[in-house]
Order: structure tokens, then C-alpha cells, then sequence
């Protein structure tokens, strides 16, 4: 039944009448397509892995601009797996799950919504016996001995956390890898979420809102320069990350972007102001403190 309708049962003749009362625009979760949704599930009357196949040959198309080519494409986390396989199809490039989650069935919060980084835990160093949330990995490595230039496709990246440390064990476990490059199949988070997403306050994203206004090249380079800090890679191992714009994200077949929220990205939500979301941060700092 559409949303803002009521069903009207017949007793005469056993029938039902739908009746809407609300006439509003739809503001579909745009997150919730890459990230939180089964991949065989039916979404607004969307595929979900048709839809993140079709990020991925976009994907695909806006990293080949930049004039670069792999050898191999990689999923991180489970939830990219969809977009990787279309995008490394339209890159020539080899599949290969080379990091896959021991723990992948086992406490399936999600990390980007706990409230400290110590909850979030995301060292690969950290002992899986002490803490529940510890991001346990197993690696492949035959496929990272043969291939010398990798693309890692990412669903999103939020804080960075799970990225960074990946790259971070990745750079030093396999030496030999030439080039490492990143796809994000969702524009950059920059903005909190107030409609039930728990996501945090504005300062705690991987790329602060005032870049992202910048434009998308000087977002990608900020968010470069951002990782290669973080993982101490003065050989310039990683050599670009690559966003799919909001602009381009919307134009999906089957979105429309006036019927998509997209708020964690832009700032602007259907119904919320800033003054809501600076009052809701204001709450949230105040719970973490009690924590």
C-alpha cells in the first residue's frame, strides 16, 4: 500500500478501496540503496543490484577519465561486492575478493554508527577475543603477489576508519604492490543524519563539509592527501580515490533526485534545518559524554 493511503474494506461485497489523504513528495534514503539494502532485494520499485551494478560501470567510467589502469578489482566491505564485479567487467580488470571478514555473520552492527572510536575499533592489530567489535580479516594473498596495480571499491566511506586500516595492513603486507586505487560508489559523506541513520555530528566525517563545497576534484584530492597522511605512504603508493558526484549518482537509472534524500551528502534534508541539526549534535555530544 502507497504511503499516505488507507484501506477501505466493503463488506458488501468483500472488497478493498485504497483512499490517499496525503499528497507529498517522496524522499527515498540514497544510503540505504548502497549500503544497508540486501543486493536481492526490491527497493522503491528499484533493483538494489542493479542499481549498484550500474554505480559501478559509472565507477568504472569516471576512474578510466582519469587516465589510469589495474590489474584487479576489490570489494570492501561485503555490501560493494555487486559494484565491484560490474566495474572490473567494464575495466577488463581481474575480480578478486582479497579481503573477506572472518567474522562476517557474527555481531553485525555497523561500525560507522557506534559512538567512540574505541566502539568502532577498527585496527586490524587489535586481539578478536577482546573485543567484540574488532575487525577481523582474512587475506588471499596469491592474488596481491600477482597483481601490482589494485582498485579497491568502497560502498561509501564515512569516518575512514575501515579504509584506513586496511591500506595501513595492506602496504605492509604486500610490498610489491605498485598502485593502489579507491572507488567510493557513494558521493562523500559530509553532513550528519537526523531521520534515523545514526550517523554522528559534522566534525566526525572523513571529509568536512566546507571541501566538499569545493567541488568533487578538490574533494577527491583533499580526501588523497587525507589518507596518504594517515597511512604514513610517502611512496605514494595510493595514487587516487575517485567519488561519484551527487549530480551523477541521481542521474541512476530509475532515481530521480527530487525523490531522493540525500542529506548526509549535501546538507540539505526534506525535513530538517540547521538549526534542527545543530540542537540534535548538541544532544549527541551530550549523550556521548554520559556514555
Amino acid at each position: 500500500m502507497p504511503p499516505g493511503n488507507i484501506a477501505i474494506y466493503n463488506s458488501s461485497d468483500g472488497t478493498f478501496e485504497l483512499e490517499n489523504l496525503v499528497e507529498r513528495s517522496h524522499s527515498h534514503c540514497a544510503f540505504e540503496m548502497v549500503y544497508f539494502s540486501d543486493p536481492a532485494s526490491i527497493e522503491n520499485g528499484l533493483s538494489v543490484s542493479k542499481v549498484r551494478s550500474s554505480l559501478g560501470i559509472l565507477g568504472a567510467e569516471l576512474f578510466k577519465a582519469k587516465g589510469y589502469e589495474v590489474d584487479a578489482v576489490s570489494p570492501v566491505p561485503e555490501t560493494a561486492r555487486t559494484a565491484a564485479i560490474a566495474c572490473a567487467k567494464r575495466l577488463g580488470a581481474t575480480y578478486a575478493e582479497d579481503v573477506i571478514r572472518k567474522n562476517r555473520f557474527y555481531n553485525k552492527q555497523r561500525q560507522f554508527i557506534q559512538c567512540s572510536e574505541q566502539d568502532r575499533g577498527c585496527s586490524l592489530a587489535q586481539d578478536p577475543e577482546k573485543k567484540d567489535m574488532h575487525m577481523s580479516t582474512k587475506y588471499l594473498f596469491d592474488v596481491w603477489r600477482a597483481k601490482e596495480r589494485m582498485l579497491i571499491v568502497e560502498d561509501s566511506i564515512v569516518r575512514g576508519n575501515t579504509l584506513v586500516g586496511l591500506l595501513s595492513e595492506f602496504i605492509k603486507r604486500f610490498p610489491k604492490t605498485k598502485e593502489i586505487h579507491l572507488l567510493s560508489t557513494f558521493p562523500p559523506v559530509v553532513s550528519p543524519c537526523p531521520n534515523g541513520i545514526d550517523m554522528q555530528t559534522k566534525g566526525e566525517f572523513f571529509i568536512p563539509y566546507i571541501i566538499c563545497e569545493q567541488g568533487i576534484e578538490a574533494t577527491e584530492q583533499y580526501a588523497l592527501n587525507k589518507i596518504r597522511e594517515k597511512i604514513n605512504d610517502s611512496a605514494g603508493i595510493v595514487k587516487s580515490i575517485t567519488y561519484i558526484p551527487v549530480n551523477e549518482y541521481a542521474n541512476i537509472k530509475g532515481f530521480k533526485l527530487e525523490n531522493l534524500c540525500m542529506g548526509c551528502c549535501t546538507g540539505k534534508y526534506p525535513n530538517c534545518t540547521e538549526e534542527d541539526l545543530r540542537k540534535i549534535g548538541e544532544q549527541r555530544n551530550r549523550e556521548k559524554k554520559h556514555a
